[in-house]
């Protein structure tokens, strides 16, 4: 890690793997689903090259009865083609079998630091289970972004022909702690923001009943607050809500300009069904702002 003296110079110490460290964005996976709505979000994906990215691994999972393996090939190199028109190397890749499991695969094969997955809108119901699977098994962080809604019986889109993204870049994080592993995970991903040019942050942990007491929760997102400071952050705001910790995120997520929201999670694997299935499974759900989830 590096950090400043005194005199504000740089000082070295013990460091991960430079591009872990430096360039925690370069390589992101986007699991894509072949449909008009799914494919609509990669318009949004432009805004990843301002948090570094500059590869992008595009992973489709062929179902059974699903189209023609050609025609899923033709429209996954048009995906791609249309990424490099702004700027990204882009691999393209098919997979076959259960989705979730052979996202996360690929994720591991490619050396892939984050995985995005387009998911639907709360005013469809709920998050696409793929989704939420992909986040239950996932090594590394998963970025949840809104795809917009789209007629059932609409036509494919022409990737070609998509125009501007209709989410804007987030100009602040919404960073969610419960004080835990996991959440301490989850702030060194924010901190990672912060050196890439995110400058607010806001500080929220809503308390469960019976859980942490506001003044030392209050003293403990002060803590924070001083790291994030000390990080590069211009604008550092932190509060404790009075109400549990799901709702007070999705209020906090709800303010104009959306943000990007930050949590980590509780376990992966089988047990993972269970421990996520409380604030990150809730916010996941129902959340339309992009959504950052770093596994413990």
């Amino acid at each position: 890690m590096t950090a400043s003296d005194a005199t504000g110079t740089r000082v070295t110490g013990p460091t991960p793997p430079p591009e872990e460290a430096e360039r925690p964005f370069r390589r992101v996976l986007v699991a894509v689903e072949l449909s008009p709505a799914a494919e609509s979000f990669v318009r949004d994906l432009r805004w990843l090259r301002t948090l570094g990215t500059t590869d992008l691994v595009l992973v489709h999972v062929r179902q059974a009865g699903e189209l023609d393996p050609e025609v899923c090939h033709a429209r996954l190199r048009a995906l791609g083609s249309y990424l490099r028109g702004d700027g990204f190397e882009v691999q393209q890749k098919m997979g076959t079998g259960h989705p979730s499991k052979e996202v996360a695969r690929i994720a591991a094969d490619t050396g892939a630091s984050v995985i995005v997955v387009g998911s639907k809108s709360r005013r469809e119901g709920h998050t696409g289970d793929v989704a939420l699977d992909v986040i239950r098994r996932s090594e590394v962080p998963v970025l949840l972004v809104r795809t917009r809604d789209a007629p059932p019986d609409a036509p494919a889109m022409d990737p070609l022909a998509l125009d501007a993204p209709s989410h804007p870049v987030p100009e602040r994080v919404l960073f969610a702690t419960d004080f835990s592993v996991a959440a301490a995970r989850a702030l060194s991903w924010t901190e990672k923001l912060v050196s890439l040019g995110i400058r607010r942050i806001d500080l929220l942990h809503g308390r469960p009943p019976g859980g942490t007491k506001k003044v030392e929760a209050e003293r403990e997102l002060g803590r924070l607050a001083e790291r994030l400071a000390l990080a590069g952050a211009e604008e550092v705001n932190p509060r404790v809500s009075p109400v549990e910790a799901a709702r007070a995120i999705m209020v906090a997520a709800a303010d104009d300009p959306l943000p990007l929201v930050v949590m980590g999670t509780h376990g992966r694997g089988f047990l993972s069904r269970a421990l996520m299935g409380s604030v990150a499974r809730e916010v996941a759900r129902k959340v339309e702002a992009p959504l950052l989830l770093v596994p413990d």
